[in-house]
């Protein structure tokens, strides 16, 4: 039971490491979602600029605005699916420790059990014993 406790604590431990790793990788792409998605306004707003102040190239711009934003697009959609991927494995690891968390405590509560037990067998033979050795010969 206690090699079994110990293997659980240990999986435990490393659900929770890559928990946090898991966490930690939803928050860069979170900031790094938000760094694009600036950085897509940002160009979005110098090609509008740039349109409106050079009517022989607005045929060009517009294409390129069109390629930024497609592309912007899609690497706003990649990093939502990339989160949502994430957010899954850290709501199954989650449940995960729960789990390993539930057969811990049940091993823990069986073993103190048992250890009770023990305890009142050995009181008991104690007594025996005392009562044995109280006996007239």
């Amino acid at each position: 039971l206690q090699r079994q406790s110990q293997r659980q604590a240990a999986e435990l431990e490393e659900l929770e490491v890559e928990r946090s790793r898991v966490a930690r990788e939803r928050d860069v792409l979170s900031k790094t979602l938000a760094e694009e998605r600036a950085r897509f306004f940002e160009e979005l707003e110098k090609q509008r600029l740039k349109v409106a102040g050079l009517h022989h190239d607005r045929q060009e711009l517009r294409k390129g605005m069109e390629r930024v934003e497609m592309e912007c697009k899609g690497s706003v959609e990649s990093m939502s699916t990339e989160r949502e991927r994430h957010a899954e494995e850290v709501s199954r690891l989650s449940k995960r420790i729960a789990v390993v968390e539930k057969e811990r405590n049940e091993l823990l509560q069986q073993r103190e059990g048992k250890v009770s037990q023990d305890q009142e067998d050995l009181q008991k033979e104690v007594a025996n014993v005392q009562t044995e050795c109280a006996e007239p010969r």
